[in-house]
């Protein structure tokens, strides 16, 4: 004991003052990944290190990262929201007091924290297994949080026989949305964490860790009921797995893998609401039909549960064109969107923030020019993870998730506003950061990623 102490002082002395500041953006680093899907102060503070240690150790290169396109073309976007700021005051009469606050502003400045994030990605190379674990921890630390702990199992049940959705913290959409992306990574990155520490506790405590994790963001993503979760899991992950499970065609699969999949696919036939799974599907594909029949959605009768949220939306959509028509180019200015709505005479069931489309979101505040940033900015960010994926084959893994993650929110963002929770900014930045990392390499010689 009295030699481990030693050996601990020692390496505490022989670290230099460099090295302890990238400690700490490095802890601040897994701190805001944990605090991603739990809670947000601890995302504030992990956002806080590793931008002080950031700007501590980047003084000699500032120059160089200040010419960087994911630093400048956020920048430009923000700039674009300020000028524009001026005119949402004179829109609207009582607009109020200059004010940049807005779902797309959030958006734009998590640009900014994906470019903070994707550095010190870079620094934790051969730590990105430990980095995806804290991830994912963050998404059970949630869940077992808000879990109704005296009614846990009438909770269970009731998402069994589907008479309620899960939630745990968020709306029952993202939430699907969140378990969608999680779920995606257990899959992709079975061999990283399956495969661990050579000690044998070490390689079965991850093992069940990575167990537990499957089979929970599984069914958070079957029991939320989001429609559009479904559609993006199923456009991404089936398509993922499969190129996944082809590159290692050759090598055996663990028992463990196989044995996961049985009970998710098994899941599928036991559980107590396939009704409702079949209703809700079905009901949607039946209005998209009627939507474009002679009398319109008025031929479906009455409304029912299910076809209510895709009525409302129907109503927001079109309240939308009505008014982007008026201001294409430049839109109404950040937080204009619940103005918007309110002002406007159609009668909602509930109160709407956001139009519930991304891309109706950015276009409705910022215009063709807001969109056409946004979509420059993420075109920046792909295309570097592109280069690296080339580049390094242990990257792979993790750039498809991230890749995947990525694509998965912007398919769910034609159908719901995935930044209307500080989470989804959060995420979005955490993903497009792992993608953007290699930007930082101070060499182009592949490294480790494990």
């Amino acid at each position: 004991m009295h030699r481990f102490i030693q050996r601990a002082l020692c390496d505490i002395r022989a670290k230099s003052v460099v090295e302890w500041i990238e400690w700490v953006g490095l802890a601040g680093l897994f701190l805001f990944t944990f605090g991603i899907f739990n809670k947000s102060w601890i995302a504030v503070r992990g956002i806080a290190l590793m931008a002080i240690s950031f700007l501590i150790l980047s003084r000699s290169s500032a120059k160089e990262w200040t010419r960087d396109r994911l630093f400048c073309l956020p920048l430009v976007f923000l700039l674009f929201l300020a000028l524009r700021s001026f005119g949402r005051t004179l829109e609207f009469e009582n607009g109020g007091a200059l004010s940049m606050d807005g779902t797309v502003t959030h958006l734009a400045a998590g640009f900014l924290l994906t470019f903070l994030v994707a550095y010190w990605v870079n620094r934790a190379s051969g730590r990105w297994d430990w980095l995806m674990l804290m991830w994912m921890a963050g998404f059970l630390a949630q869940i077992l949080r808000k879990m109704e702990w005296a009614g846990g199992l009438d909770m269970v049940y009731q998402f069994w026989i589907g008479a309620r959705r899960a939630t745990f913290g968020s709306s029952a959409v993202l939430f699907g949305l969140w378990s969608s992306i999680v779920f995606l990574g257990c899959l992709l990155l079975d061999r990283e964490f399956l495969h661990g520490p050579a000690n044998r506790i070490g390689t079965w405590a991850r093992r069940g860790f990575w167990l537990i994790v499957t089979l929970v963001s599984f069914a958070g993503l079957l029991f939320s009921q989001s429609r559009s979760s479904w559609l993006a899991a199923g456009a991404v992950i089936l398509p993922s797995v499969a190129w996944r499970q082809f590159k290692h065609r050759g090598r055996r699969s663990s028992r463990l893998y196989v044995a996961a999949l049985i009970v998710i696919l098994a899941s599928l036939f036991l559980v107590s609401f396939p009704e409702v799974l079949v209703d809700r599907i079905s009901s949607s594909i039946e209005i998209i039909r009627n939507l474009f029949s002679e009398d319109g959605l008025s031929a479906l009768g009455p409304e029912s549960l299910n076809t209510i949220p895709v009525y409302e939306r129907v109503k927001i959509y079109q309240l939308f064109w009505e008014s982007w028509k008026k201001r294409p180019w430049i839109g109404y200015g950040p937080g204009s969107s619940e103005a918007l709505l309110e002002a406007s005479e159609v009668d909602f069931k509930a109160g709407y923030r956001d139009f519930h489309s991304l891309p109706f979101e950015i276009l409705i505040q910022t215009g063709i020019i807001g969109i056409t940033l946004f979509a420059v900015t993420l075109a920046v960010v792909f295309k570097q993870a592109r280069t690296a994926a080339s580049s390094d084959d242990r990257r792979q893994p993790y750039l498809l998730l991230a890749l995947g993650g990525c694509i998965m929110i912007l398919i769910y963002g034609f159908f719901s506003y995935p930044f209307s929770n500080i989470r989804g900014v959060y995420l979005f930045a955490f993903l497009c950061g792992v993608c953007y990392e290699s930007k930082f390499s101070k060499t182009t010689a592949p490294h480790g990623t494990r």
